[in-house]
């Protein structure tokens, strides 16, 4: 079923995967370094405030709507009103913001349509990953993303700069949720709010926000100390490297969690923590079978990677940060898909808090110290240290909590299978285009599925022995 739901969602997200990388594309080549910078920051910031805002509805959401604690209409009323209600305060803060004056107004309205859309549209993404409907998920996802792309282009192109992109952004969102999960919400009365469930919800989900906000900090706190230390285009160049590598790895993990986490928690939830572990167990094999080689590609591929995707202006710097920004996705994924996942099971979330705290703490403190003398290359050693530090002590603080299953024998070969892949690539590292990087990519994929029949992690042989044989037998 992991297996199913994981194509499922691959499809879900890979046209949405593609049109990112598109507009990255565009985008580095349409705007300027100090534009990209602007929209970068603005970016980030929102990213921060959705985490605290808004994101403990959504985590609620995908947590307890299968438990059918109250009917699912009571359910989508309590969360609509609490998000109605958040949404007005957000906005009069905006307007308080703006009567204030800056530098930066004209970003502000941008920016507070940008934080409103992403609280809804996230809503409803999750709504369809509880409910186990990765089709709808893939309608809501590839529409955001195209109309995004279509209207920030084009604003962009007609001279609005890092405006017209984050505009063209909410905008994808909100014509995303109108057509594909308007259907959700129809028909709710507001009375119906439970405070029972809100209190709940509460009680699950702010801990988790505010991890949450404090993994952001982790992962954007670089931008503002870099457009505070040196200027808006550094910020930019920054940006776009860390954007790509982050982006290729992190879509691959969002995948592997939307079809795996909800298959954890019911497992849990219907047949006990024995059932849960045996689960967890595959989930994890899943991930590091899938993760270390990509990030293992990504870092050896790095040249041929940028100068495909980045436009020229911002190729050198994301050529020199990509192999780092590959490790620093690889251990923030690996808390936080699976390990951070003993605080969540076991219902501890607070701990999860005190390690987010405590990385974030070492992000920012590093930042201080490295990017007013080595810039770029200072906020990238930052946040690889920040993310080894959270996973280290999510890993060991977690197990008071719930035991996850680590299968050391499997990490062993399938390290050893991505090694003995990175070995065979890196002499196309060099090579530039399509042709000559889609070659170096087939082989690397070919070398390491080899390695992983050769090394039979987690049975692989006997599930390729059983395909072979189904496909045989309707030969």
């Amino acid at each position: 079923m992991l297996a199913k739901h994981s194509l499922l969602y691959v499809l879900a997200r890979g046209l949405p995967g593609l049109v990112n990388f598109a507009a990255l594309a565009i985008y580095t080549r349409l705007l300027t370094p100090s534009q990209y910078g602007q929209y970068a920051l603005v970016l980030a910031l929102v990213g921060m405030l959705n985490m605290l805002i808004f994101e403990w509805l959504h985590l609620g959401l995908l947590r307890y709507l299968l438990t059918k604690i109250v009917p699912k209409p009571v359910f989508l009323a309590t969360l609509l009103k609490a998000f109605l209600t958040l949404a007005v305060i957000c906005v009069l803060g905006g307007i308080f913001w703006f009567s204030l004056g800056s530098r930066d107004q004209c970003l502000i309205f941008p920016g507070l349509a940008l934080l409103l859309c992403t609280g809804f549209f996230n809503l409803n993404l999750q709504l369809k990953s509880a409910q186990l409907q990765p089709i709808d998920y893939g309608r809501l996802s590839a529409g955001k993303a195209v109309i995004s792309l279509i209207v920030g282009a084009g604003l962009v192109y007609y001279g609005l700069g890092a405006q017209g992109a984050l505009y063209g952004l909410a905008s994808g969102m909100i014509v995303a949720s109108v057509f594909w999960a308007k259907n959700e919400w129809q028909g709710l009365k507001l009375s119906c709010f439970d405070k029972a469930l809100l209190h709940k919800l509460v009680l699950y989900g702010l801990p988790l926000s505010v991890n949450l906000a404090m993994a952001e900090i982790i992962s954007s706190s670089d931008r503002l100390f870099l457009k505070w230390m040196h200027n808006e285009a550094t910020t930019g160049l920054y940006a776009a490297g860390y954007d790509l590598a982050s982006h290729i790895l992190g879509v691959i993990l969002m995948i592997i969690n939307l079809a795996a986490y909800p298959l954890a928690v019911r497992a849990l939830e219907q047949h006990g923590k024995k059932a849960a572990c045996q689960q967890l167990q595959k989930n994890f094999v899943l991930i590091v079978a899938i993760v270390f080689p990509a990030a293992a590609g990504l870092a050896v591929l790095a040249s041929g990677v940028t100068g495909l995707i980045i436009g020229e202006e911002f190729q050198n710097v994301a050529q020199t940060i990509v192999p780092w920004v590959a490790l620093a996705a690889l251990l923030a994924g690996l808390k936080s898909y699976y390990f951070d996942m003993a605080f969540q099971l076991g219902q501890k979330t607070v701990g999860q808090l005190k390690v987010l705290v405590v990385a974030a703490l070492v992000n920012l403190v590093l930042n201080f110290i490295l990017i007013p003398d080595y810039a770029v290359m200072g906020a990238i050693y930052a946040t690889v240290i920040a993310y080894a530090v959270g996973l280290v002590l999510s890993a060991v603080k977690g197990r008071k909590y719930f035991q996850l299953p680590v299968p050391g024998v499997e990490i062993i070969k399938i390290t050893g299978a991505t090694a003995i892949m990175s070995l065979i690539i890196l002499p196309f590292h060099k090579l530039a285009g399509i042709v000559d990087f889609l070659v170096s990519v087939t082989m690397g994929a070919i070398v390491y599925l080899f390695m992983i029949l050769i090394l039979d992690v987690a049975g692989a042989r006997a599930m390729a022995n059983q395909l072979f044989s189904g496909v045989k037998r309707a030969g």
